[in-house]
């Protein structure tokens, strides 16, 4: 049985998939992986701005102003096998960094801002994310 917690990072917001440009899952990760580089860069160049939908591994919550935000939480994506992201997920509320620990699989909503390559390969990259919406998953 998976149980979702819901938190949200503004008041009144629900979470809803509805709103959701692009879905970082399985499929997504694969497709990007057949791509070559060059072509990679392009389609992660075409989500600036977009909405996505992700989930990871929570690696730590830290205090980080970037983005005029005041918290950032990484996460360590656990959907692709051959592509590995490391989000930088920012937000300003504090409550996350109380209810979530190291290892928990967190599922989020939030603006794409940009993606940076860790390598010349391509294959492994930082997306910052302006978070809107949060969720614990306990298993």
């Amino acid at each position: 049985m998976i149980l979702i917690l819901f938190l949200s990072a503004s008041a009144g917001m629900v979470y809803s998939k509805s709103k959701v440009d692009v879905e970082l899952d399985k499929s997504f990760f694969s497709e990007l992986a057949n791509m070559n580089p060059v072509a990679r860069q392009f389609r992660l160049e075409a989500m600036r701005d977009k909405v996505i939908l992700a989930r990871g591994f929570v690696e730590s919550f830290e205090q980080d102003t970037r983005y005029r935000r005041k918290y950032r939480i990484v996460v360590i994506d656990n959907e692709s096998e051959i592509i590995n992201v490391r989000f930088y997920i920012y937000t300003n509320e504090k409550d996350f960094g109380e209810v979530l620990q190291k290892g928990d699989i967190f599922e989020f909503t939030g603006q794409f801002v940009i993606e940076t390559p860790i390598n010349s390969k391509m294959d492994a990259f930082i997306f910052d994310v302006l978070l809107e919406d949060g969720a614990l998953v306990v298993q």
